[in-house]
């Protein structure tokens, strides 16, 4: 039993990038045994898909045999859906064993987050008794997602319906060139405007159904549906924060998911894919197990019955103590991976978005002066289009670099990013950067994305987070 008392006061609610930035503490604090328990997991799962795949290998090499023999194709049939029935069971056990670790990885993480003492054996008798009951629920979460497809696919269809006989008979009634490219970049854009609909909804979904697993395997008594409807209920009001964590997730995987693919495409056999695979696992079940506490606090106001040192979840954030020139010691939590990315994220769509204003109004000039500096200058059609495109491309590194340079340097360390994130730069002595700090950092970012985000291996390796 997980008991919750209602409290006069309630926890903190987690921003999206401090839900990544605990999950990864926590599997910092028992990386070994986590990385363990996802290996057998996998483990599992491979070896029984292999023994599936050789058993339909088997009857299809048999049942071919055996019809080119005595000519009888329905023989070869009947023997390649046999060792389909007999190989399937094979691989569900392996793919529900992998769920059910999973759920397991995310109720031994909710257990150091909450501090509760529970041995590994008394989580196992927990989970593993009820394991099909993790397929299950996949399987109708599976059912509920091809619906939101089917339905956006049956939208999508009723749309090219109506709109490709109106799009024909607009584009032929159009005389004029620039009104007939006006259109077609008004129906690209709406086009893509549609996918993105579509995209956003079908995240939503998601989101709301992405804690079944933790539902089934923290609360006692759930069922299948039970858990789905619990998950819905646990994310209402909720969805984009939900989303937010996982997008906060995903970016902060990349370098490892991308050192992993290139290590394929040199490797024959996909060990690099597998170890990634093993080595994620916890990660995101952490993050699903630091999220459902995280909800329950938005959602509830449930506080649990928790050892005192697991009261506040920030607790787990990394602290660093600074001493000034004056002997002044300053506590500092350090902005983990999480907390990074989502102030990047925010810093990139504010950037990009002003670029791409930018480049539009740059281009407009450019086609409107550009006659006008043919005229002046007659002979030099190529100088000036090169010219206009290396100013144009310096304008952009300035404003680029400057974005950082000028937020951080003059407002103490901080980006819009960062101070919606809640984090900030500073020295080693606990000073705000200034400008040469700033200008260097900025610079430097492009290291990073040189070298597959080294940046992200260093702060979510080193103790400094540096």
């Amino acid at each position: 039993m997980w008991p919750f008392q209602q409290r006069g006061r309630l926890f903190p609610s987690l921003s999206s990038g401090n839900v990544v930035t605990i999950a990864l503490e926590l599997y910092r604090h028992q990386g070994n045994r986590y990385f363990l328990l996802s290996l057998f997991a996998h483990a599992w799962f491979f070896l029984l898909t292999i023994a599936a795949v050789l058993i339909v290998a088997v009857a299809l090499i048999v049942g071919g045999i055996l019809a080119g023999a005595i000519n009888n194709v329905a023989l070869f049939l009947l023997l390649a859906g046999i060792g389909i029935l007999v190989a399937l069971p094979f691989y569900l056990f392996g793919w529900t064993r992998l769920m059910a670790s999973g759920a397991l990885l995310s109720r031994r993480i909710y257990a150091a987050l909450t501090a509760l003492e529970e041995s590994e054996s008394e989580a196992r008798s927990f989970i593993f008794p009820k394991m099909w009951n993790y397929l299950l629920a996949t399987l109708i979460v599976s059912f509920i997602l091809l619906l939101v497809y089917m339905v956006l696919g049956a939208i999508g269809y009723l749309l090219y319906l109506v709109g490709s006989p109106l799009g024909q008979f607009l584009e032929q009634n159009i005389q004029t060139e620039p009104a007939r490219g006006l259109f077609l970049l008004s129906f690209l854009l709406g086009i893509l405007l549609l996918v993105l609909l579509a995209l956003l909804v079908i995240s939503y979904f998601m989101a709301r159904l992405s804690l079944v697993d933790v539902v089934l395997a923290l609360e006692p008594e759930c069922t299948p549906l039970k858990s789905i409807w619990r998950s819905w209920q646990l994310t209402q009001g909720q969805a984009w924060h939900t989303l937010a964590v996982f997008f906060v997730a995903s970016l902060a995987t990349i370098p490892v998911n991308l050192l992993g693919g290139i290590l394929n495409s040199v490797v024959i056999i996909p060990v690099a894919g597998l170890f990634v695979a093993v080595l994620l696992l916890p990660l995101w079940q952490g993050i699903k197990a630091v999220l459902y506490w995280d909800l329950r606090v938005r959602n509830e106001g449930a506080a649990f019955q928790v050892h005192s040192k697991a009261v506040n979840p920030l607790r787990w954030l990394r602290r660093v103590t600074l001493r000034t020139p004056e002997s002044i010691e300053l506590d500092f939590a350090l902005g983990g991976i999480g907390s990074r990315v989502l102030a990047w994220v925010i810093d990139q769509v504010i950037l990009y978005t002003a670029l791409v204003l930018f480049s539009l109004a740059a281009g407009y000039i450019f086609y409107a002066l550009y006659p006008w500096l043919i005229e002046v200058l007659p002979a030099s059609g190529q100088s000036i289009e090169a010219w206009s495109l290396g100013i144009y491309l310096l304008v952009i590194f300035v404003l680029y670099n400057g974005y950082y340079i000028f937020f951080e340097t003059y407002w103490q360390g901080q980006t819009p990013g960062k101070r919606y994130a809640e984090i900030r730069v500073v020295q080693d002595n606990g000073r705000p950067i200034g400008l040469r700090e700033a200008t260097l950092r900025s610079l430097l970012q492009s290291i990073d994305f040189a070298f597959l985000g080294i940046g992200a291996f260093l702060v979510t390796l080193s103790p400094s987070e540096k």
